[in-house]
């Protein structure tokens, strides 16, 4: 995303939903690789850049930043392991 992207109908499941949702992140350009922006300064760069932002600063910050999706894609895994360890168990013995 940059600065003339509003993709706050789609974060929100408005145009397409979808199950799980979506999260919104905002990676490194092309030019912060190049100025070896570490990845830490990226994610600040990002959290500055949602919480600035006119259209996503007053939306709900868990539908925004890599550290939320993180979030979200571990605790969909944990929920399917729980789910499928019971078989995968019972298929080893």
């Amino acid at each position: 995303m940059d600065h003339g992207t509003n993709a706050k109908n789609m974060l929100e499941g408005k145009d397409v939903p979808l199950l799980h949702g979506y999260v919104g992140v905002k990676n490194r350009s092309k030019q912060d690789i190049i100025d070896q922006i570490s990845v830490d300064e990226a994610k600040e760069k990002e959290r500055a850049f949602f919480t600035s932002h006119k259209i996503y600063v007053g939306m709900d910050q868990s539908l925004l930043g890599i550290s939320n999706l993180v979030d979200k894609c571990t605790r969909i895994l944990f929920f399917h392991i729980k789910r499928s360890l019971p078989n995968i168990i019972k298929d080893i013995r």
